[in-house]
């Protein structure tokens, strides 16, 4: 038995097209550097973009008034 979700699969096809958006909309900024959430939801829309600028998100997670900075490879 399959389990299709339509909503599931609606939704992610409103995310990817929202990735392109943010894409386009972001080319022509003069990015140098992509700062993210460590939340999947947040990288997933930046990762087109940094890929097609060939950046890396830097990942910034914040607790306790510590700052952890990570790098993450979309390669």
């Amino acid at each position: 038995e399959l389990n299709y979700n339509p909503t599931a699969c609606f939704i992610g096809f409103i995310l990817k097209k929202d990735r392109k958006l943010v894409t386009e909309f972001l080319l022509d900024k003069h990015i140098d550097v992509i700062v993210s959430s460590p939340y999947k939801r947040a990288i997933d829309t930046v990762a087109d973009f940094a890929e097609t600028s060939n950046l890396k998100i830097e990942i910034l997670v914040f607790r306790n008034i510590i700052c952890l900075r990570f790098n993450v490879s979309l390669r």
